[in-house]
């Protein structure tokens, strides 16, 4: 594929003038079926008008009722969407255009499997493989070359890397000159860890269509992590410029305005995705995680907060969470809403014990009915975001391998580990373990934070930081890169806290957050040559551009805790990237003199316990 990208590189002006390409263009932004080429609020409006003046003269034709729901899709309005294709593939279920159309809806809807069927569906009607073509030809035909993308971005969605390949190697062999085909090759070398690779590919897919938003995405998530941030914003702003009906460039365009201190702007974006995509996890994800700008002061997020009878049915389900009995835990909490029908607490409390049995889908249904009248409200965005997560976890290649690691790995149980972890014992075993397994790398610092008082608890689902113990002096408040305290799932410092959930993708190998806090509260109780030897080290990898990403770059607290969260890794799963894909052989060859000092930092403390001194 790479010769590929050559080639089409080999067409672009060199003084950077537009590009005069001898080959048909492809249709800009175009998904599949009757998706429109519509990249503003201006263009769709005026293109649901016409196609609104079209039904009338026709309003049974199939083509047009199908572009209509396709508007719909695109503006955000999913279920008129939805409605709409399923009455006209129940009197036409061979048009193939709105089975297209339907499953790039089912795929939006994280509905991953229903969008497969109805891909295979549509490819029986074709009679023919999907990317097979007429070598002679230069070609594909229109709905197969739909189908073909929309197979390989399923593919990519289930991270099959070895299947995408295949499907975007034969699109590019059949017309190399598909911009979207080139950005599919340049996300597989992405995840490959081939950047320079991915960033011919997004090159080659910018010079054949320079309105493909998510090419300029994927290009500001390669500058990211490479720690090139005036690159990373102008890709992100562009990305919103080519194409402003993008849910997820406004999603990413919410974090620059963040890490530009404009958080009211941020606010706006992410609501603006959600508006275009409901199920935009990237919005939700930036809501839910302190990028809300609700205070909890103005709806109630505490049982506590309630009297009388409402109180106590409240704090019945609230105990029933806390215990993981979730199937009792909805039975007060719907006794609530029978007398209270908004009661805010109950829907999370529903829409929690529904996420923890693994029905996402109910889950979710919980979570919209509390942002439907409170859209600020970031744990419900939280929960959006973690359901929408693991509906696409049902889908992944490889996540039973990492499961099958996770199970063979294991650590003792260090002194002094349940009086730091109080929750310990109300944790499942799976979280025991995880737990074990994450403070093993500082394991002989446990008792020392046992006998000074320090303590690590782990945060419900359904809570907010301020209601852990001692935290109740940060409601309301905002971290140092302004983001809500209230929603932060986080917290290092003597008394630390860390999101149980966040805590469990560790069985799949992915970031570990109790790692990176516990390792806060470590620094802070180091002698003060070793915490000067940490500035020191912090200091050069700063300026020789060594730090592990640009979160570790922010200060020697952040850079400390990144490398050991890095150290304890042996491997990370393929979609953990740019803050949580590093591995312990990447600190050692990005940070030796980290990686020897976090080496034996644990056992000079074991020496010095048995009163022995350092080398």
């Amino acid at each position: 594929m790479k010769l590929v990208a050559a080639a089409v590189l080999s067409l672009a002006a060199p003084d950077g003038a537009a590009l005069v390409a001898p080959f048909p263009a492809t249709l800009p932004s175009q998904d599949a079926g009757c998706v429109q080429p519509v990249r503003t609020v201006a263009q769709l409006d005026s293109a649901v008008l016409a196609t609104r003046s079209l039904l009338a003269d026709a309003p049974a034709s199939p083509d047009h009722r199908c572009r209509m729901a396709a508007l719909h899709m695109q503006g955000g309005r999913y279920e008129q969407a939805d409605s709409l294709l399923a009455s006209l593939l129940a009197v036409d279920p061979g048009h193939l255009d709105a089975l297209l159309t339907q499953a790039v809806l089912r795929r939006r809807q994280y509905r991953y499997g229903d969008a497969g069927r109805i891909v295979a569906q549509a490819a029986e009607l074709t009679g023919a493989d999907p990317v097979a073509a007429d070598p002679e030809t230069a070609d594909l035909p229109p709905q197969r070359r739909d189908l073909a993308l929309l197979r390989g971005r399923l593919a990519l969605d289930a991270m099959d890397i070895a299947r995408a390949d295949s499907i975007y190697t034969g699109l590019l062999r059949t017309d190399p000159y598909l911009a979207r085909a080139h950005l599919g090759a340049a996300e597989i070398a992405f995840w490959q860890h081939r950047s320079e690779d991915a960033r011919d590919f997004l090159q080659s897919a910018l010079t054949l269509d320079p309105h493909l938003a998510s090419a300029h995405l994927l290009a500001a998530r390669i500058h990211r992590e490479a720690q090139e941030n005036a690159e990373w914003r102008i890709s992100v702003h562009r990305a919103v410029e080519v194409d402003s009906l993008s849910a997820n460039a406004h999603a990413q365009l919410a974090s620059v305005f963040r890490n530009d201190s404009a958080i009211v702007k941020a606010y706006h974006h992410a609501h603006f995705a959600i508006d275009l995509d409901p199920y935009a996890q990237g919005a939700h994800s930036y809501l839910g995680n302190g990028g809300s700008l609700l205070g909890y002061d103005s709806v109630p997020a505490d049982p506590a907060e309630f009297d009388g009878r409402i109180g106590e049915l409240l704090a019945e389900g609230d105990e029933h969470l806390l215990a993981r009995r979730y199937e009792e835990a909805m039975g007060p909490f719907r006794e609530v809403l029978a007398a209270d029908p908004g009661n805010v607490v109950a829907f999370m409390g529903i829409g929690t014990a529904h996420y923890q049995l693994g029905d996402y889908e109910a889950a979710l249904e919980w979570f919209e009915r509390i942002l439907a009248d409170h859209p600020g409200y970031g744990l419900a965005h939280y929960g959006v975001a973690m359901a929408l997560g693991r509906m696409r976890d049902r889908v992944i290649v490889g996540l039973d391998e990492m499961r099958e690691v996770f199970a063979r790995r294991d650590a003792p149980e260090p002194e002094g580990l349940r009086e730091v972890f109080p929750d310990y014992e109300r944790l499942d075993e799976e979280l025991q373990k995880i737990v074990r397994l994450s403070v093993e790398p500082f394991s002989n610092f446990m008792p020392v934070l046992a006998a000074r008082g320090a303590t690590f608890h782990l945060l419900p689902f359904h809570k907010l930081l301020w209601q852990s113990p001692r935290k109740e002096h940060t409601k309301g408040s905002y971290t140092f890169d302004l983001r809500l305290w209230d929603d932060v799932k986080g917290q290092g410092g003597f008394h630390a806290v860390g999101g149980e959930e966040w805590v469990r993708g560790v069985r799949y190998q992915r970031w570990n957050v109790i790692t990176h806090e516990f390792t806060h509260q470590v620094h802070q109780m180091l002698p003060e040559d070793l915490r000067e030897e940490i500035s020191r080290l912090y200091a050069v990898a700063k300026r020789e551009r060594r730090t592990l990403d640009y979160y570790a770059d922010f200060n020697e607290m952040e850079y400390f805790a990144q490398a050991a969260e890095a150290f304890i890794s042996e491997v990370k799963f393929i979609d953990q990237r740019v803050t949580s894909g590093h591995t312990r052989a990447l600190l050692a060859e990005k940070d030796p003199a980290l990686f020897e000092f976090l080496s034996r930092l644990n056992e000079r403390l074991a020496r010095e316990r048995r009163h022995e001194q350092p080398r």
